[in-house]
């Protein structure tokens, strides 16, 4: 028995209902993909500029020990006598003409080697994406701090050199 032209028609347009179906359930599935593969790359290339950063911080440690062996325990007075001591690109210290500059780190002068360790050296004074703030402390410990804690680790060091 042959099916009618109305039944053909009927199955036809739900076939076609079942096909729309199923193809927007396919691009919303690979559209959440696509936006979970981009924060995938976009938290790859923080800790990459964490990693950068935590690398530069501890080669100018080392510098700044070196430094400190040939002048009697004591760290360059100026930000501007550390660029040229560690030989550091110009704007790698923050520079409050350009405050908008992400993760550029501000130098706490006036430091030599018998001072507490825990004094804070060289910390970024913004916040990465994760809310923290890398802080190079005296004694050569490299961390990440949240603001408040970096801010408050600051000022114990600025009070300590007053």
């Amino acid at each position: 028995m042959k099916a009618s032209t109305g039944h053909r028609r009927g199955l036809a347009g739900l076939l076609l209902v079942v096909l729309l179906a199923v193809a927007i359930i396919l691009v919303l599935y690979f559209a959440r993909g696509e936006k979970s593969y981009v924060r995938t790359v976009k938290k790859s290339k923080d800790r990459a500029a964490e990693t950068v950063s935590h690398v530069n911080l501890a080669s100018v440690y080392r510098t700044l020990k070196v430094y400190a062996a040939a002048n009697d325990g004591k760290f360059p007075n100026t930000p501007e006598q550390l660029v040229r001591v560690a030989g550091l690109p110009q704007g790698y210290l923050f520079d409050p003409a350009r405050p908008s500059r992400p993760h550029a780190c501000i130098y706490v002068a006036g430091q030599n080697e018998n001072m507490p360790g825990s004094n804070v050296l060289i910390y970024e004074p913004k916040m990465r994406p994760d809310g923290k703030c890398q802080v190079l402390r005296l004694g050569g410990r490299l961390e990440l701090l949240s603001y408040a804690q970096t801010t408050a680790a600051v000022d114990k060091t600025k009070n300590y050199l007053r």
